[in-house]
């Protein structure tokens, strides 16, 4: 096993409805009320709330607050929600949760029917390693290398095989040398859960798979 430090990492939520929302949470609507009640501990205000419609279609238009003193960007759009944080923090952890919690206890005031969907979870991480160089720590991964010398691989990815008890397809993982950290590697990983019951079992499910990944990578 190879030890890593995280040095930067993002993580995007996207839930993706079953049937499209019959409106947004903008203001005057119950849904916006219990938003700003339950995301003003995560710096919900005036300034960082918009509704953008840049053309005439529905699918363009969407509803954005920002949060996490504007690391974290949540969209809402008639066919998905999304939460990205682009610079995770200690302890954003349980606040993401909670987040993701209003943002249902949200979108259930707009249409019951709206925990019915998909859930792909991103995770993109710049991690230093402190016993082996990122180049021969990609190597270990890539059995065959190109037979032209000015051809030096840089980067694999595998699907995953997760058992787990939520319902999850398309797992994989992408490996890099990090463009921003010395002796990093760039670690991208994916997974789509199909109808989670509840977001805090969403949360705990990808944890457990994000540590089965990079245990099969050989990193802690």
């Amino acid at each position: 096993m190879f030890e890593f430090t995280t040095e930067q990492s993002s993580i995007t939520y996207r839930w993706t409805y079953a049937t499209m929302l019959p409106s947004l949470p903008v203001p005057s609507t119950p849904a916006f009320a219990k938003l700003c009640r339950e995301l003003k501990a995560y710096g919900m205000s005036p300034a960082g709330v918009s509704l953008e419609a840049p053309t005439a279609w529905l699918s363009d238009a969407n509803f954005r607050i920002l949060l996490l003193e504007e690391r974290a960007n949540l969209r809402f759009s008639f066919a998905w929600f999304e939460l990205f944080v682009s610079n995770v923090s200690q302890g954003d952890e349980s606040a993401i949760t909670s987040i993701l919690e209003a943002v249902f206890s949200a979108i259930r005031e707009l249409d019951k029917d709206s925990n019915l969907g998909n859930a792909q979870i991103s995770w993109n991480a710049h991690l230093s390693l402190s016993a082996i160089e990122s180049g021969k720590f990609l190597t270990t991964h890539l059995e065959h290398g190109s037979n032209e010398p000015k051809l030096i691989p840089d980067a694999f990815a595998y699907k995953l095989k997760l058992e787990n008890t939520l319902e999850n397809r398309e797992p994989r993982v992408v490996v890099a040398n990090s463009a921003v950290f010395e002796n990093a590697i760039f670690v991208s990983f994916s997974i789509v859960y199909v109808s989670p019951n509840e977001p805090i079992q969403l949360s705990e499910q990808f944890s457990q798979d994000t540590k089965l990944m990079l245990e099969l990578l050989e990193l802690k």
